[in-house]
């Protein structure tokens, strides 16, 4: 298991919202969506964790 800062862990959580938006490749999606339920995101709740601009 990997530990982020806060920073790097939002930092990440950015650009994987970003390719997820882009992509329209299913098993692309599925695999974002992989990534963000092992960093203890479910589905679309890692929304939350972007902090507003």
């Amino acid at each position: 298991m990997v530990e982020f800062d806060e920073e790097s862990y939002k930092y990440l959580i950015q650009l994987l919202n970003e390719k997820y938006y882009r992509t329209e490749d299913v098993s692309e999606l599925k695999l974002i969506n992989h990534i963000y339920k092992q960093l203890k995101f479910k589905s679309e709740s890692w929304l939350s964790a972007i902090p507003s601009k």
